[in-house]
């Protein structure tokens, strides 16, 4: 499923929704169109968010994307994808190949990892995270070389 979504252009209804500031109760959770159920699978609830930034030589932050942590409570299992930003003018790199990456580690496993030069989001990737903390790693970079990461401490332990 993460290659036919990467191949497709974000759906009309769901750019129609995004664009429209539609509030119905089926509206995607991003501004992308994409949820983290499209990308997780089934079951798959957001538990944590985080943007992926740099620092500009005047001290502002710019955002590149958002590393997205996922819990499906059924299966114990966590869900991580980063997101490239799809919402500022500046990022105009959404939908062209650039370096994109997340990493997912839960106490007693190893990382799970996807990196690639991706059109629109890195992951899925999974690991058991029922009562075990989690670390989450994100980069992405914009045609123009600029690059963001994100590191996390051990975050939503239990």
């Amino acid at each position: 499923m993460k290659t036919t979504l990467r191949r497709l252009a974000v759906p009309v209804s769901a750019l129609t929704l995004s664009v429209a500031g539609s509030l119905l109760a089926t509206a995607p959770a991003h501004a992308s169109g994409y949820s983290t159920s499209d990308i997780c699978g089934s079951g798959y609830q957001t538990v944590r968010s985080y943007n992926v930034s740099y620092q500009t030589v005047t001290g502002a932050y710019r955002k590149l994307g958002t590393v997205y942590l996922g819990y499906n409570s059924g299966n114990g299992y966590n869900c991580a994808y980063t997101l490239k930003d799809a919402g500022l003018a500046e990022n105009n790199f959404w939908g062209y190949p650039t370096r994109t990456g997340v990493k997912l580690l839960t106490e007693n496993s190893t990382w799970a990892t996807d990196y690639g030069n991706y059109k629109y989001y890195a992951g899925p990737v999974y690991r058991y995270g029922r009562d075990r903390c989690t670390k989450l790693v994100a980069d992405v970079s914009n045609n123009s070389g600029i690059s963001a990461h994100f590191a996390s401490g051990w975050v939503a332990c239990g």
